[in-house]
């Protein structure tokens, strides 16, 4: 009798246990496919003070994503969780049966390094690198990867190429010299080596010429680039040979991701004020006039006839030797009125010259995929005015990127990146000088060009 009683005591907190506690059963799903996610837990709220008690807490799905777990009545909330999903923390005291829908984690624990043949976490390279994410650089107003890049990694140094908008910089991570050879740095744009990456020298070779339109990531379109990682040391450059003796930038682009189309769009509008000349101690009309005809008045010194209208009319007229050899008073009369008359135009250069610049850009992008393929498609217009009147540079991307799941361990991707760039300007010498029937002096009055022996190629007058 003794022994009875003593086991219905030892019972008797299991039956007011099972009083005060209900079983719940449900499924954990992927919230976008719906698909099930086995292994997921599901676990007492650990801010509850019952559940401190409690051990186990909680439970894991089946292979089907299905899962049941008593808990007690008194608990009123239970914790989901699964690796690479945000945890989710749910109400259970109005029902028994439950689906709990997770959301992918979008969220990187660790920065991913990527090195050329793999991606590893940074705190485990030893090596110099630095990693830039363009989400944290985003700029209005960059015209291309190099201009990004700008100010963003200690040793990294970018040296514009001239002021023309658009103009591409030279970068130089390593060193800025060399005995025999190039110090631009090695592109690699998703694994693909980039050639052609050296401005010319000589513009005025022509196979030279067509190099410089194949500079490297200079028509990619900024917005595309998902981070960008810089090798600096041997180590680090050591995977590419002898051609990374300079350091490697690569560039890793945006690409599609499983789940429902995501649609990003992006308008920007700055403008770029003209220079203001107003500081310089420039010269008014009376004292240029009066700075020419000393010049003009000197033996000593030797003239292109064509430059300045005080000389062109001094030419005109034959009146060059009469001012040097008698002085002003002696020139003819109609040579005096005519340069006089130069003395009341005066003209604001800085207006003439530079214009207050509207630039604009444009950008479109479409991203998604399924279990057996991702996709990712944009299309951006970059448009700049440069702040000298008659310059600028217009261009348009076109970015398409698919990758195909064949098989667990194989996977295929089609890259197809597409740029067209006009850049208006002024002419230079080499470019005259490479296509002369392009410049003669019928389209331009002002073009003199000199050949390499310093002789004109056109006759001035």
């Amino acid at each position: 009798m003794k022994r009875l009683l003593i086991l219905f005591v030892m019972c008797l907190p299991i039956g007011v246990m099972a009083q005060d506690s209900r079983k719940i059963t449900g499924r954990v799903v992927d919230a976008i496919t719906g698909e099930a996610l086995p292994g997921a837990t599901i676990f007492l709220d650990p801010e509850a003070p019952e559940s401190k008690s409690l051990h186990p807490a909680g439970t894991a799905t089946d292979m089907d994503g299905k899962f049941t777990l008593v808990v007690p009545n008194s608990i009123q909330y239970v914790v989901v969780s699964f690796i690479g999903y945000e945890s989710l923390k749910v109400s259970v005291t109005d029902q028994t049966e439950f689906i709990f829908h997770l959301k992918e984690e979008l969220n990187q624990l660790d920065e991913v390094v990527v090195t050329g043949y793999q991606q590893i976490d940074k705190r485990k390279v030893t090596s110099s690198v630095k990693v830039v994410k363009t989400e944290d650089i985003q700029g209005i107003g960059v015209a291309s990867v190099d201009q990004l890049l700008a100010g963003q990694a200690a040793g990294l140094l970018s040296i514009p190429t001239n002021g023309a908008p658009g103009a591409p910089s030279k970068l130089r991570i390593r060193s800025t010299v060399s005995l025999n050879g190039s110090t631009d740095p090695l592109w690699v744009l998703d694994g693909m080596i980039l050639e052609g990456n050296d401005i010319p020298k000589d513009f005025g070779d022509k196979d030279q010429i067509d190099d410089l339109y194949q500079i490297s990531i200079a028509g990619v379109n900024p917005s595309d680039i998902e981070d960008i990682t810089i090798l600096k040391d041997a180590a680090a450059t050591a995977i590419y040979g002898a051609r990374a003796a300079n350091g490697v930038i690569v560039v890793r682009t945006k690409q599609g991701r499983k789940g429902k189309m995501r649609v990003n769009a992006s308008a920007g509008m700055f403008m770029t004020l003209r220079p203001d000349l107003k500081k310089l101690n420039l010269m008014n009309a009376t004292e240029k006039i009066d700075f020419e005809l000393s010049l003009a008045a000197r033996k000593d010194l030797t003239y292109q006839d064509s430059y300045g209208a005080v000389n062109r009319i001094l030419n005109r007229y034959q009146q060059r030797e009469t001012l040097q050899n008698s002085g002003w008073n002696m020139v003819a009369m109609e040579a005096k009125q005519e340069i006089d008359a130069l003395r009341g135009k005066t003209t604001d250069w800085g207006k003439e010259l530079y214009q207050n610049a509207w630039n604009q850009q444009y950008h479109l992008s479409f991203s998604g995929g399924t279990e057996g393929a991702d996709y990712y498609f944009s299309t951006a217009l970059y448009r700049e005015k440069g702040t000298t009147i008659g310059t600028g540079l217009e261009r348009l991307n076109l970015t398409l990127k698919t990758d195909f799941r064949l098989l667990e361990q194989l996977k295929m991707g089609v890259s197809l990146f597409v740029n067209h760039s006009e850049q208006t300007g002024y002419v230079t010498d080499a470019d005259a000088f490479v296509n002369p029937a392009r410049y003669s002096r019928a389209v331009n009055p002002y073009l003199e060009v000199l050949d390499k022996e310093g002789n004109y190629l056109y006759d001035p007058d």
